[in-house]
């Protein structure tokens, strides 16, 4: 049963970002949502892809540049009515943090416990779907790294631990609406 919402308005709705440490449903969960509104959804790990970036090899070799590049592909994609799943680690730097803080948009932070996303990952591919999680010392030191920047630029947090995807879209479902017609 397909429930996809058509909201007009007057006024263009800023745009929906997903933070959140890697495994946290950012990718799912906007997917899912932009669906129900029929708005635009991208990717950012797709989009460096589609631009011909190796995000692990990049990665690897010059994070730096890789941020710095993660940062300004977000802000090539930050236009009203669209939702966009950020990469788990576009906080660790401070471009990033600046781009999420003042893009007026609403970022959602989906905040997990480390050991939901291991258990999560443990469950669909393991380290060789998410490279971060082969070790899971460093991991654990990134997850907590990056805990008070997503803190920091989150206009919005939902706690995805211990709640079926279905409970977490509908809330989203349901703020995101009242949002629109708030207006």
């Amino acid at each position: 049963m397909c429930h996809n919402i058509m909201v007009s308005n007057s006024e263009l709705s800023p745009p929906i970002l997903f933070i959140g440490f890697n495994a946290a449903g950012k990718s799912t969960l906007g997917r899912l949502i932009a669906s129900e509104f029929e708005w635009p959804f991208y990717d950012i790990d797709e989009v460096l892809r589609e631009r011909g970036h190796d995000a692990d090899s990049l990665l690897r070799t010059d994070q730096k540049a890789f941020r710095s590049t993660e940062a300004s592909i977000l802000r090539d994609l930050l236009d009203p009515e669209r939702v966009i799943a950020t990469g788990g680690g576009i906080v660790s730097a401070r471009q990033g943090r600046k781009v999420l803080a003042e893009s007026g948009a609403h970022c959602i932070w989906l905040k997990a416990s480390f050991e939901t996303l291991v258990k999560r990952v443990t469950e669909n591919g393991g380290a060789t779907k998410r490279p971060l999680f082969a070790d899971l010392v460093q991991a654990q030191e990134r997850f907590d790294e990056r805990q008070p920047w997503y803190a920091e630029v989150a206009t919005h947090t939902v706690e995805v631990d211990n709640t079926p995807l279905t409970h977490v879209k509908t809330a989203l479902q349901r703020f995101v609406l009242s949002t629109l017609l708030a207006k």
